[in-house]
């Protein structure tokens, strides 16, 4: 298999794509631009240092949006990185703004951080990015409440429906604002090179599946994985491998199937900055996308990058219904986006958008 990152396309999204981008984009900006001081430092906190591309497809789109209000977050950081003097040293009594995503809840341990960060800094405003809320455990729904009761200045954006009525249920006491992804800031995007197959399938491979962690797609397939070369430039040409399973028309993969091919390349990519690493992780996410001429996925950001990029794709969910609260949440639905309520559906949608 043979990716030649010279054959890159000309095509440009359509006119309907470019708009909805736009719109996304400016209800984000009118729930959110008076809230946002540029009179004073803020903190830019929660860099989720991982292979989850649609992690950092966020933190990417939110510097992008505050670029716009010519604003330099004064402290930055990842859980693992903060440093709560460091971070007061810099910001003093100004904002704290928390990174956005779909970690609002008990599933994860970012929840927790943020309650730390509440503890540590009670006088502070705190904005949370706009997030997929989702508590397992009533009993730890409730001790979240109450730390973000106690805190007492705290706004949180909610990027669906659902979300949305959880917060206006739970944290009535906060501001709520529904407010689309924060993504969208990253704007049309090319397409890297020319596809190499006909179908390509981002399953999830985390505890978020509902088609368990892929697995029994991957037994559909019945063919060993093979490992590809995704073309990148700068620090780590050469460097980014995917593993996929491949069969006649599909490959199947993960954003968690990329890997760093060798050590030294691993410590370039550790000694770059968050915005660095974001910025590589696009790339690497546009160039996966790319690879199939229609994409089918379980993850949200594969949605959100394919609607950048303009790509025919095919949606399934995960086990709490997030990426489809979340089209049906923000209408009109992209003109390249279709919804599937199986793999199976998902196939024969996909077949058909090949067809045309």
């Amino acid at each position: 298999m043979t990716i030649d990152n010279k054959a890159a396309s000309n095509r440009q999204v359509s006119e309907q794509t470019a708009q909805l981008i736009e719109t996304r984009c400016q209800q984000f900006r009118d729930a959110l631009n008076a809230s946002i001081p540029k009179d004073r430092p803020l903190a830019l906190i929660d860099f989720q240092d991982t292979v989850n591309s649609g992690d950092l497809l966020i933190w990417l789109g939110e510097k992008r949006y505050l670029a716009e209000l010519g604003i330099t977050p004064a402290y930055q950081c990842s859980m693992e990185s903060y440093n709560a003097s460091a971070m007061r040293d810099c910001i003093g009594d100004g904002l704290i703004l928390m990174s956005g995503g779909g970690s609002f809840g008990d599933r994860y341990i970012y929840q927790q951080f943020r309650e730390q960060v509440l503890a540590d800094f009670p006088d502070n405003e705190v904005i949370v990015f706009p997030q997929s809320v989702s508590f397992l455990d009533a009993s730890r729904l409730q001790a979240s409440v109450k730390k973000f009761r106690d805190h007492g200045k705290v706004t949180i954006c909610a990027r669906d429906n659902a979300s949305m009525q959880l917060l206006e249920t739970h944290f009535s006491f906060c501001k709520c604002f529904k407010v689309p992804d924060a993504a969208n800031f990253l704007g049309a995007q090319a397409p890297l090179h020319n596809p190499v197959s006909d179908i390509l399938w981002i399953c999830r491979t985390d505890k978020e599946s509902l088609y368990n962690q892929g697995h029994g797609i991957r037994e559909r397939i019945q063919e060993p994985e093979k490992t590809i070369l995704l073309p990148m430039s700068g620090a780590l040409e050469n460097g980014v491998n995917l593993k996929v399973s491949v069969a006649q028309g599909i490959l199947l993969t993960d954003w968690y199937q990329v890997s760093l091919n060798g050590q030294a390349v691993m410590d370039r990519y550790q000694r770059m900055s968050f915005d660095q690493k974001a910025e590589t992780q696009l790339q690497w996410a546009k160039s996966i996308l790319g690879l199939g001429k229609v994409v089918i996925t379980d993850r949200l950001h594969g949605h959100i990058l394919s609607t950048l990029m303009d790509i025919p794709h095919v949606i399934l969910d995960n086990d709490y219904r997030k990426i489809g609260g979340y089209l049906e949440s923000w209408l009109p639905r992209p003109e390249s986006a279709h919804y599937a309520d199986s793999p199976e559906h998902a196939m024969n949608i996909a077949k058909r958008l090949l067809a045309n």
